[in-house]
C-alpha cells in the first residue's frame, strides 16, 4: 500500500509489509504496536514506541481476535492515548 499524506506527513501501515516496517520510515518515527506483546519486534529508529501499558494488556487479554473484549480494548487504549499524546506532540 501506498503512503497517505495527512497534514503534510507520510503515513503508512507497515502491518502491509510486515509486522514492523519502521525501516521504511524517514525522520521522527511514531510507532504504535498494539500487539507487541504477542508479537516482540523492537521499534526500529522509532523515537516513539507505544504499547499496550498493564490496562491493555489485561483489556486484550490472550486471544486477540476475542470480539466481546472489544469495547474494554478500546477504553484501555483511549485511557493510555491521553497519557501518551504529549510524548507524540513533542516530535510531531
Amino acid at each position: 500500500m501506498a503512503p497517505v499524506e495527512i497534514s503534510g506527513r507520510r503515513c503508512f501501515d507497515g502491518g502491509f509489509r510486515n509486522g514492523l516496517s519502521t525501516d521504511l520510515a524517514e525522520g521522527a518515527a511514531v510507532v504504535i504496536e498494539p500487539l507487541a506483546h504477542f508479537m516482540p519486534g523492537g521499534a526500529g529508529n522509532a523515537r516513539v514506541h507505544i504499547v499496550p501499558d498493564a490496562a491493555g494488556r489485561a483489556a486484550i487479554g490472550t486471544d486477540f481476535a476475542d470480539a466481546t473484549r472489544w469495547a474494554d480494548c478500546f477504553a484501555a487504549g483511549a485511557a493510555q492515548a491521553v497519557r501518551a499524546a504529549d510524548e507524540i506532540r513533542a516530535i510531531w
